[in-house]
């Protein structure tokens, strides 16, 4: 299931990820009614394969192909995601993990081809210093994979509507210490604001909070500026009488660790 925004319609592009719920949701409904009707005890599961967002390098692939006269290592299929894609496959994975209880091998689409574009010169590549845009840090991967490939239960955290503009998932870490909380802003404009009752977990505090932001949605990195979008710090969230209070920037991609 791949993810196009041809149309640069911003609000249709964060709203596609619904469709990956409501399908998952579907073949889910499929496999519980085949498993009643044959009253079996086997558990089924999903493994996800071909998703991402892919349509920047469509024309030049065509063109490429199309004019192609055997030229050695010719670029094919490498894209230049930008800060919009961000939002999409976080919301993406938003859904992979809130359906962790069906869906068990989401990723290896993300590992794969359609591959970052390289940079576009001979020593950025050589510095070292990749000119990708960071979907997510480490912290945030790790969380989502010790989700994904331990739980064993339906994620717990209430669905949205398709038309509100926060995603949200939880997660915790293989130690079990920690508890994280992946929220996405989709509304173009306005500021958010989120609590998050704690009950449960009275003595947790707040370890931090990580936001990807930026205020153009087509900036992209490069070897000359590899860190125009990236993670950073934020002070954006607290502890408080048992509740986290969560300020979260229009169109941003925030990771909120607690120490529980």
């Amino acid at each position: 299931m791949y993810f196009e925004n041809n149309e640069n319609d911003y609000l249709n592009f964060l709203a596609k990820p619904v469709i990956l719920d409501r399908y998952i949701q579907t073949v889910s409904g499929v496999i519980e009614y085949v498993k009643a009707k044959k009253r079996s005890t086997k558990d089924l599961f999903i493994s996800f394969d071909e998703w991402n967002v892919w349509y920047h390098s469509h024309r030049q692939d065509h063109d490429n192909f199309k004019n192609c006269d055997w030229p050695e290592a010719p670029a094919l299929l490498e894209e230049v995601y930008n800060f919009e894609d961000v939002l999409v496959v976080g919301c993406i994975l938003d859904t992979f993990i809130r359906r962790a209880d069906r869906v068990r091998s989401p990723a290896s689409r993300s590992s794969s081809m359609p591959s970052p574009r390289s940079p576009p010169n001979v020593a950025g590549a050589l510095s070292g210093r990749r000119s990708t845009i960071p979907i997510c840090s480490p912290r945030v991967t790790g969380a989502a994979k010790a989700w994904s490939s331990r739980s064993k239960r339906r994620v717990t955290m209430p669905r949205p509507p398709p038309t509100c503009p926060i995603s949200t998932s939880p997660g915790y870490l293989a130690t079990r210490v920690a508890r994280s909380l992946f929220v996405i802003n989709k509304h173009p404009d306005e500021k958010a604001e989120l609590t998050v009752d704690l009950a449960g977990f009275l003595s947790a505090r707040l370890i931090e909070h990580v936001l990807i932001h930026h205020p153009d949605l087509k900036a992209v990195n490069s070897a000359d500026a590899p860190d125009r979008v990236k993670p950073q710090l934020q002070n954006g969230s607290v502890v408080e009488e048992g509740r986290l209070l969560c300020r979260l920037k229009p169109r941003s991609y925030n990771l909120i660790r607690l120490s529980v």
